[in-house]
């Protein structure tokens, strides 16, 4: 069976956010031992075995054993033969889903000679795979959005400042645009704002999004950014928190899996929506692996991205 879509978070979040229990356990607001029994199970899926049926694998293997577990994960693993070929097995898929993790050396491992080229994964996931687990991550993400909203991360005052960025550091950042986007209200309200889609010096693309006068989203609402290729389907970017005077700036890096979807959306749109039904819509999709996303929520904001004559993208 497929990853979940709560499985599949876990993990990413762990691997290339390199998040701990205790990180996401407070993001999500669930226990700590939940968020390690959807990594168990992510891995029980991935090897086809429970992985601590004998020993502590899952905390071994994503890094979040102690010295003590550590040593006693290596231990067992040298003395059964059985279990060190499901770490294997395990590490091998784990490289899949994300190829940069630092993933430990197994016994009986010699290190990478220097300047090795690493050995190749098996059945490596393919962009279209990569693709689902970002928006499995997404998922998750409008979750905390909400969380960090309403002052869950930290019980303070400061909740704002964990997904935006003030004006002058947002000019702080490299990068060439490649077009400018203003964005225009839905209705009647008095929101504005632009959308400028660019590329960093290191060939990272981006979308820089500056808005303001956006209404407080109600109790378990959320706002979110979309490329959106009609008015109807599109491509979730990202969560995004208002501070208080309605006012957001920040860059977001765009995936190099999602640059085919992201060029010929037609549409850079806000929308407001409840969080269970945001979250729901891309759950749907993932279990159908459709990686174009029925839009969820309400238009507040919507700009239409230039094309050239020709069909092709133009800078402005």
């Amino acid at each position: 069976m497929p990853l979940t879509a709560d499985q599949a978070a876990v993990l990413e979040l762990i691997l290339q956010r390199g998040q701990s229990y205790a990180d996401l356990a407070g993001l999500l607001g669930i226990d700590e031992e939940e968020v390690r029994a959807r990594a168990r199970a992510g891995l029980r899926e991935l090897g086809g075995a429970d992985p601590d049926r004998r020993a502590g694998l899952t905390d071994y293997l994503l890094g979040q054993a102690d010295p003590i577990g550590k040593a006693e994960a290596v231990r067992h693993l040298r003395s059964d033969a059985e279990d060190l070929e499901l770490a294997r097995t395990l590490i091998a898929r784990l490289r899949e889903i994300a190829p940069d993790a630092d993933l430990p050396r197994l016994p009986g491992e010699a290190p990478p000679p220097p300047d090795a080229a690493p050995a190749p994964a098996r059945e490596p996931w393919s962009p279209r795979r990569r693709l689902l687990a970002a928006l499995a991550g997404a998922a998750v993400l409008v979750v905390v959005s909400v969380l960090a909203a309403t002052g869950a991360f930290s019980g303070d005052d400061d909740a704002a400042s964990v997904t935006t960025t003030t004006a002058a550091a947002s000019e702080e950042l490299d990068g060439e645009e490649i077009t400018s986007v203003p964005l225009e209200p839905a209705g009647s309200g008095d929101a504005s704002g632009t959308a400028a889609v660019g590329i960093t010096d290191d060939d990272q693309a981006y979308l820089d999004l500056a808005v303001e006068n956006l209404e407080p989203p109600a109790s378990g609402q959320v706002y979110v950014v979309w490329f959106l290729f009609d008015r109807k389907r599109g491509y979730p970017l990202s969560p995004i928190v208002p501070d208080a005077d309605g006012s957001f700036q920040d860059r977001f890096a765009i995936p190099s899996d999602a640059l085919a979807l992201v060029a010929t959306s037609r549409f850079i749109n806000v929308s407001v929506g409840k969080v269970g039904e945001v979250r729901r819509t891309i759950e749907r999709a993932l279990e159908e692996e459709e990686l174009v996303v029925k839009k969820a929520g309400e238009t507040v904001l919507e700009g239409e991205i230039p094309i050239a004559r020709g069909g092709g993208r133009r800078r402005s």
